[in-house]
């Protein structure tokens, strides 16, 4: 038990050796190899709390031995577990990704960086899903932010640095409105553990501070999020970043920015807050509008990447309807379709890192005979695809059918409906896609350059993973109504 409770901090810990490595050894080949090493580390430290947290007993971590609620507090429950496995998984594969694609996306000398920031944005990202402390979570916003808006900077397109600062620009206020939110709810009631905090929100006489520390944290989570319509900073940045990059934050970041909102909404501010009749009104609306808006934008988009952002955009609607129905199952259904989400659009964005360094283009209509001369990424890209879409048989299918269900329950049939509407649109641009990779097989494209064995290697496990979990659901499934229905009882 005392080795399981350090291990809820050394996910934390390993980055802090490893990337001070990577950027001072200076060469990219043991950038690399430490970068990878720590990955495999913190995702072996997340397998190896998994009996002790699905045994119903969470880990709680008091940093130099500060009792709770005097120090900064770290927490492996159900919830953070279920994040940091995908987290952890999803930061292994990208860096074996990374090996070959980083090496065509950034100058040379800029490598070891490009890896120390990988581990910092990734150490952020953790940070976010274990600490128990709201301070130290904006700590570690921050510190995932800063080494985000690097990464996005380094790719040799001149047009990064304009998105980096695009998301630089908005970051910094969603911090800021963040930030502000965790004043005000320390003035509310002198703490900033988050059990404690929310023990005293159900006592506090100081409710409009606390209604306001709300607000503040949501928006500033909902510029984070980039729920549609504060979402222009996305796009760009998922098109120009370097590939291994866009792989990182469109499987992670963006997810993690939505598991703060799930776990401020139902974990710390409570029934009060979290039934509110116009918030779920608001989520649901606003999952509706981005479900069906992005997707139609998706629809026209023939950039490939552009094509990918605008969906990820649509399928956060999806996550934002699950919590908008106020129940656990509800929620459940939303951390369902975070899962099979991060896995289909984490292979889709390697597969277009790959189509980019092979083909040279991620313009859609210029990938015309793809099939015929790469047909294993034409297979990916089927599997994927159909994923997205929510085809019986993958795991795209169980989120969806999930979230359907818990709609059906409660007669919103409203957002049945944008969810069916939504993935017809979805089944209609990976059509578009398959279409054009398909036709015209004497086509002169040609594949220029060889992505190794690395990246495909990362892009089948994502692939091969939609189909497994389509037919083998009950882990992620079992776990994500374990940590809806902790959270939703203690709301």
């Amino acid at each position: 038990m005392l080795m399981s409770l350090h291990l809820a901090v050394l996910p934390i810990l390993l980055p802090m050796i490893g990337a001070p490595l990577a950027a001072l050894l200076g060469r990219s080949s043991w950038a690399w190899w430490i970068t990878l090493i720590i990955s495999i580390g913190q995702l072996l430290c997340f397998v190896a709390m998994l009996p002790v947290v699905l045994g119903g007993q969470p880990l709680d971590y008091s940093m130099g031995g500060w009792a709770i609620p005097w120090g900064i507090a770290y927490r492996v429950d159900a919830l953070s577990l279920f994040m940091g496995l995908l987290i952890a998984a999803i930061a292994v594969l990208t860096c074996v990704y990374a090996k070959h694609s980083l090496r065509t996306d950034v100058d040379h000398e800029k490598l070891p960086y490009a890896y120390c920031c990988m581990q910092l944005c990734v150490m952020g990202l953790l940070g976010m899903v274990l600490t128990a402390d709201i301070f130290n979570l904006f700590v570690f916003l921050e510190i995932s932010s800063l080494a985000t808006y690097g990464l996005v900077s380094l790719g040799k397109d001149r047009r990064a640095l304009l998105a980096a600062f695009r998301y630089l620009v908005t970051g910094t206020l969603g911090a800021t409105l963040f930030l502000i939110g965790v004043g005000l709810a320390y003035t509310a009631t002198g703490t900033l553990n988050l059990e404690d905090m929310a023990q005293k929100f159900a006592t506090s006489p100081h409710q409009r501070t606390i209604q306001g520390a709300f607000a503040f944290i949501f928006a500033g989570l909902v510029l984070k999020i980039a729920i549609f319509p504060l979402h222009l900073w996305l796009p760009t940045v998922y098109r120009f970043a370097p590939s291994a990059v866009a792989v990182l934050l469109a499987a992670t970041a963006t997810k993690v920015a939505l598991y703060v909102l799930v776990r401020c909404q139902f974990g710390l501010f409570g029934q009060a807050i979290s039934a509110s009749h116009y918030l779920a009104e608001l989520l649901l609306v606003g999952g509706v509008l981005a479900m069906l808006y992005c997707s139609y934008l998706a629809l026209k988009e023939d950039d490939f990447k552009g094509l990918l952002a605008y969906s990820s955009l649509a399928h956060l609607g999806y996550m934002l309807g699950g919590m908008g129905l106020l129940s656990a199952k509800g929620l459940s259904a939303s951390l369902m379709q975070l899962f099979a989400h991060t896995l289909a659009k984490g292979g889709l964005f390697m597969l277009a890192g790959i189509m980019v360094l092979s083909a040279g283009t991620s313009k859609i209509s210029q990938l015309t005979g793809l099939a015929g001369r790469s047909p294993l990424l034409f297979l990916a890209l089927v599997i994927c695809g159909l994923s997205l879409v929510g085809v019986p048989g993958t795991v795209g299918f169980v989120g969806k059918w999930q979230l359907l269900d818990a709609a059906l329950t409660q007669g919103r049939f409203g957002l049945v409906l944008a969810i069916l509407a939504s993935s017809l649109m979805a089944l209609a641009y990976v059509w578009k896609i398959l279409e054009t990779a398909y036709s015209n097989p004497q086509s002169n494209m040609q594949l220029t350059v060889k992505p190794g064995w690395l990246m495909p290697l990362s892009m089948w496990s994502l692939t091969l993973g939609c189909l497994y979990f389509g037919f083998f659901s009950q882990w992620p499934w079992q776990l994500a109504q374990h940590a809806a229905t902790v959270l939703w009882g203690s709301s």
